[in-house]
């Protein structure tokens, strides 16, 4: 039982570890998306930089992030 705990617990965190990076990956995402265009670059181009869609680059640029 203690051992089970234990392997649930472990898997727990690095779940949540992988979860957070993850998170941290599309907040630097968005981050250079939202540069990208304060620097006048087009919806296409910023896909490509950050693989983020189309549609969610044309969300940031409506101001209507996640």
């Amino acid at each position: 039982l203690k051992q089970g705990i234990e392997k649930g617990l472990k898997q727990g965190v690095e779940k949540g570890l992988k979860q957070g990076v993850e998170k941290g990956k599309l907040q630097e995402k968005i981050e250079i998306a939202k540069n990208s265009i304060k620097q006048g670059f087009d919806n296409q181009t910023i896909s490509l930089i950050t693989n983020l869609s189309i549609m969610e680059i044309q969300r940031l640029r409506e101001g209507k992030s996640r």
